[in-house]
């Protein structure tokens, strides 16, 4: 079998304990892309934080950010994919949340944004 492509998560996977990525692993990923693999970031960060470290491996593919809600070019701004939560669902989470005594302030700022 022939691979055509390495998908790696960020933290624990790509970045070591330092959060930085190895010379070793740049090293093996430059092999791999010279061989044709595409090299795809996938990760639950956001796209902005992702595409810092897919360009320190110098991969050209695009980035699965945000837990595979957004999808994009890593060197343009070509969206592949994405997927927003319903205003409805993030006010759930967050009677949800507040009943369990938690409290989300990113998530009310993003509420409040969408009833404005």
């Amino acid at each position: 079998m022939q691979y055509k492509l390495i998908a790696m998560d960020m933290d624990g996977t790509l970045l070591n304990s330092q959060k930085e990525v190895s010379q070793r692993s740049k090293e093996s990923l430059k092999k791999a892309s010279d061989m044709g693999l595409k090299l795809v970031v996938c990760t639950g960060r956001i796209f902005t934080s992702a595409k810092t470290f897919a360009r320190i491996i110098g991969t050209k593919a695009p980035i699965i950010a945000s837990n595979g809600a957004y999808i994009r070019e890593k060197d343009d701004d070509r969206v592949i994919f994405e997927k927003h939560l319903e205003t409805e669902d993030l006010e759930k989470i967050i009677n949800i949340t507040k009943n369990m005594d938690f409290f989300l302030n990113y998530l009310l700022l993003i509420l409040s944004f969408l009833k404005n």
